[in-house]
């Protein structure tokens, strides 16, 4: 299974947001899960069972600072090259 972040880093209402994507291959294609944070709310979902849900929002809940760092860089990347 792998993690990505959707970017830019939106803003809504004044608050930053992440859109963070699991994916894994299945036999047809991927199944695949879609997160916003900082909330954790999942907001996407296709082929993961509740079990990897509840894992997918521990892991989420543990790394996010790491999660926001990686997108802050991301965008400075991005605002470099524009």
């Amino acid at each position: 299974m792998k993690l990505f972040l959707l970017f830019p880093i939106f803003h809504k209402d004044g608050f930053a947001s992440i859109v963070a994507r699991f994916e894994r291959p299945n036999a047809t294609g991927f199944d695949f899960s879609e997160w916003q944070l900082p909330c954790i709310a999942n907001t996407k979902a296709f082929g993961f069972s509740e079990d990897d849900i509840m894992m997918q929002e521990r892991y989420l809940r543990n790394n996010m600072p790491l999660i926001w760092e990686m997108a802050r860089e991301k965008e400075k990347e991005m605002q470099k090259s524009a």
